[in-house]
């Protein structure tokens, strides 16, 4: 008798689920949360109180914006490790540029000067990202970690392992102003979320990122230009990037050499946590929202139970760990 290969799926049909079964695979992260919220309420009393989840939301403000940034990539099937450097280059950029100090270029230029600069550098950054990666063909992984370490390079270069700080206060507005009570980048970032919502669920802009994600001939056979939308997305996901840069700076109101350090394996978990596919075509930005609020619920547990901060890159790592695990998992489920 011949031996039955139990893995080919002409032997063994597709498993459907049903409705329910799809709903919680594509919100277990939404159910996760509200049992830790639940928890942090009990342990933490201090948790559900206005100043903390304000506080909680400011945190996440700048993670939220990377998340949308590397979602964007994810949906087409690709990723974007430079992030976290384009984010604190181009803060480097806008720091060097206004202020006048011995590390700095001394022209004290206005504040939406530097502003703008730093937008293009971000949107060069993901021209030159897309195009190696979709013309010249090298691996995303490899070119984009190329990048990173190329930009965090660069940034030492530029303001020689220091930092810039007296930045003006028109700049520091977005990341540390407040309009009645509640944080202008919390503000700004639903802001960013909602447009990038609409767009990937409503409009073609979204559609054709998730055909491409899902099936790239299929699309370039359809008649969608692959190419130019691959690229165009890694100068969005650059530009939210940089844009996150001068959230940042504002926020600490200084430029230092290591701004957003480790930011790309945080935004890549959330992304993932919250339902966007590694291989593509696969989640929602409202699941990736889940991912971010997450980790700041977690973080913010952590810090309200004086727990050592040894124990924050501790439980970053899980996360990531887990975020790989819920994909693979997501996948054999529905046989992809």
């Amino acid at each position: 008798m011949s031996n039955i290969n139990i893995e080919d799926n002409k032997i063994l049909p597709r498993l459907r689920l049903s409705t329910f079964q799809n709903f919680f695979l594509d919100n277990i992260t939404w159910f996760i949360l509200l049992v830790i919220i639940i928890i942090a309420s009990i342990i933490a009393p201090k948790f559900l109180t206005k100043l903390n989840l304000l506080n909680l939301l400011s945190q996440v403000s700048i993670l939220g914006i990377l998340v949308v940034a590397e979602s964007l990539c994810l949906i087409t099937g690709n990723l974007d490790l430079s992030i976290e450097s384009t984010l604190g280059f181009s803060a480097v950029i806008a720091g060097w540029l206004m202020m006048n100090q011995h590390n700095a270029s001394g022209w004290n230029v206005q504040p939406f000067i530097a502003i703008i600069v730093m937008l293009l550098v971000g949107a060069v950054i993901g021209l030159i990202n897309g195009y190696i990666i979709v013309k010249i063909g090298l691996d995303p992984f490899i070119g984009t970690l190329a990048m990173l370490i190329i930009l965090r390079g660069l940034s030492l270069v530029i303001d020689r392992g220091g930092m810039y700080y007296d930045l003006p206060p028109s700049f520091n507005v977005l990341g540390s102003g407040n309009i009645v009570g509640i944080p202008i980048s919390v503000i700004v970032w639903i802001l960013i979320f909602a447009i990038a919502y609409f767009v990937m669920s409503k409009c073609r802009f979204g559609r054709v990122r998730y055909a491409i994600g899902g099936n790239k001939w299929a699309a370039l056979a359809s008649g969608i230009r692959v190419d130019r939308v691959l690229i165009a997305t890694f100068v969005y996901s650059s530009l939210l990037a940089a844009f996150a840069g001068w959230m940042y700076a504002g926020r600490l109101q200084t430029v230092p050499t290591n701004i957003g350090t480790g930011l790309v394996f945080d935004a890549f978990a959330a992304s993932v946590i919250g339902g966007v596919s590694l291989r593509g075509g696969r989640g929602t930005l409202i699941g990736a929202l889940s991912g971010v609020l997450l980790l700041g619920v977690i973080g913010n547990i952590l810090n309200l139970t004086h727990v050592s901060p040894f124990w924050v890159s501790t439980s970053r790592g899980m996360l990531i760990f887990i975020a790989m695990l819920i994909d693979t998992f997501k996948r054999k489920i529905r046989r992809l």
